[in-house]
């Protein structure tokens, strides 16, 4: 079975494929209801999903520093030709 090398006939192959993409799309299902179950299960034990911008958190966090982007010197290009 593990070394040697069995012939195929059309038939069988066509369906080792179905088995096969059907056992993938199993194994898929299985895994958003997995994933759907431990939503479910953390909402129920208080957890909750913080949905946050992160461009809003750091353009705030820049814009409080002292070395924000907006306050270096960009060097002209034309000025700077050798």
């Amino acid at each position: 079975m593990f070394g040697g090398h069995r012939q195929m006939d059309g038939n069988s192959s066509v369906l080792s494929v179905i088995y096969n993409g059907c056992s993938c799309v199993l194994a898929l299902l299985v895994g958003v209801a997995l994933m759907k179950l431990l939503r479910n299960y953390t909402r129920k034990k208080g957890y909750i999903e913080i949905q946050q911008d992160d461009r809003a958190m750091y353009s705030s966090a820049l814009m409080g520093t002292s070395d924000s982007w907006e306050n270096v010197c960009i060097v002209d290009p034309s000025k700077n030709r050798s």
